[in-house]
């Protein structure tokens, strides 16, 4: 493939994209890494939903079935999953926090050809980049979990610059915090958000019978990536900007904001 580009993704709202139902215990939860339980989109429901999209704003656009593929060719696009990169939680100080861990910074670096100098955090021991917003007294409190070991960490610091220069418009470097991947899994497990959904019978203006329902959803700000492979076409053909990703598109839910890197810096 001649390119090789990133798509990163900024949740504007939450977004459900529908996984396994077989070990949950809500009634729809969203896709998850197999190995690791990490959230994810798969590349499928990525590629699905910018078609999607590009064909609403392009309609008979002859370049869709070239970039995306139809039933006798594959498309020149190629999308792998969205990657889960920072993840929300609730902060006592500074609103949220940006939590990731040292499996997504190595991963990161394997996907894009960069060696990153990682971190060795420890369990309840946390690392904050130089602008931090999210730090009371020496320690972090997120959501019912105090942290008091937390430092500034150069190598962080210079990692978490880097992504900005990448998502140009996003602030990170005030809420990023880097966890152990022990706790980072913990969050990302317990963390995210359930909505009690019911369905109404328009006859009698009552719950229908076994029509209550659990849905999962990843939290607004969290941050995706997926590498785009392609050999004659590039992200910024696709025109995109704002999309919806998953389920319960008309209840204002899956809205992120696209951000396109290169790969390497220039």
């Amino acid at each position: 493939m001649k390119n090789k580009e990133l798509l990163f993704l900024h949740l504007l709202s939450p977004m459900h994209v529908g996984g396994n139902y077989e070990f949950s215990i809500v009634d729809q939860p969203i896709q998850r890494e197999g190995h690791t339980g990490f959230p994810k989109i798969e590349a499928s429901s990525l590629k699905g939903s910018i078609r999607h999209d590009y064909a609403r704003r392009r309609p008979n656009d002859e370049k869709e079935k070239a970039i995306f593929g139809h039933k006798d060719q594959a498309g020149d696009v190629i999308f792998t999953d969205g990657r889960i990169l920072f993840f929300p939680v609730r902060s006592a100080k500074g609103v949220y926090a940006l939590i990731t861990c040292p499996s997504i910074m190595k991963r990161f670096g394997d996907d894009i050809g960069k060696d990153i100098a990682i971190p060795d955090v420890k369990e309840n021991q946390a690392y904050t980049a130089q602008k931090t917003n999210i730090v009371l007294d020496d320690k972090v409190l997120l959501d019912e979990y105090l942290y008091e070991q937390v430092t500034e960490n150069e190598d962080f610091t210079k990692w978490v610059e880097f992504m900005e220069k990448k998502i140009n418009g996003v602030t990170i470097q005030e809420h990023a915090l880097l966890l152990s991947d022990d706790e980072f899994a913990y969050f990302v497990q317990h963390c995210t958000e359930i909505i009690t959904r019911t369905a109404i019978n328009p006859e009698t203006n009552t719950v229908e019978d076994r029509f209550l329902f659990d849905e999962e959803y990843v939290p607004t700000e969290s941050i995706f990536y997926s590498v785009v492979f392609s050999d004659q076409h590039t992200i910024n053909e696709l025109g995109l900007d704002i999309l919806q990703i998953g389920g319960n598109m008309t209840l204002g839910k899956g809205f992120v904001k696209t951000y396109q890197a290169e790969v390497y810096d220039k």
